[in-house]
């Protein structure tokens, strides 16, 4: 999930893979880290560092699957300048209204 106000990123998990040549052979493993929290360092350059990750076994438990946000229904034509619409979904998503982000995660706590 990436903030853009932040410039940062948040990744629930992420896997790292080692490679070691070892005579004529390779090996490598797999390094999984959670909560992963990246900032980038320039605004025109997309170059991260890593604020903050913890090492963990596996990505099993900690990718959880999210709700798709949904619309209530909505009138299709109307005469008013504005039209109120409900979304529903996780807190702490962004909305964006014709493209632009509304600036407003738009949920309820």
């Amino acid at each position: 999930m990436h903030d853009h106000k932040t410039r940062s990123v948040k990744i629930p998990c992420f896997e790292v893979t080692t490679i070691a040549k070892f005579g004529d052979g390779v090996e490598g493993e797999s390094i999984y880290y959670k909560d992963v929290n990246m900032k980038q360092r320039h605004v025109d350059y997309p170059i991260f560092h890593v604020d903050n990750m913890t090492k963990t076994d596996s990505c099993e438990s900690s990718v959880e699957p999210i709700q798709k946000p949904t619309l209530t229904t909505t009138p299709t034509t109307t005469k008013d300048d504005t039209v109120e619409v409900e979304v529903n979904g996780k807190v702490g998503t962004i909305v964006f209204v014709n493209g632009v982000d509304s600036g407003d995660d738009g949920f309820e706590r």
